[in-house]
């Protein structure tokens, strides 16, 4: 069976380790679309913005890629600290399909990813 991906959930996160409040979140957002993709946060970001990593980006994306209401892991190159970049590798991959991103926290007038082209913007807790 093929599955229709006509909106697709973006979302981030350095699962580093996942949590429980990970899993529920991911669920969450699923519900809101056909298929979810999940960026997970690069070593450098985490040395970067999250003083240090305790599992490598290999160990993390692979336990991201086994959580069940996942469909996708990407990388990206996230040092500007944003999510802009898998947003567009998002839209060059899915050119016809309806793009949200997923933010814990921000809103779409301080985001970057709020103010791109052809993303909506969605705050979910």
């Amino acid at each position: 069976m093929k599955i229709r991906k006509e909106k697709i959930i973006v979302t981030i996160g350095a699962f580093d380790p996942v949590e429980l409040s990970d899993i529920e979140f991911l669920k969450k957002a699923r519900r809101k679309g056909d298929w979810l993709i999940v960026g997970v946060h690069s070593d450098i970001y985490l040395t970067k913005y999250e003083k240090g990593f305790l599992q490598n980006y290999n160990s993390r994306s692979e336990i991201v890629r086994n959580i069940k209401p996942v469909d996708e892991v990407f990388m990206y190159n996230d040092t500007d600290g944003t999510a802009c970049q898998l947003l567009k590798i998002v839209q060059m991959c899915y050119p016809h399909s309806d793009i949200f991103f997923v933010s814990r926290n921000g809103d779409k007038e301080t985001s970057p990813e709020g103010k791109m082209k052809g993303i909506k913007f969605l705050l979910m807790k």
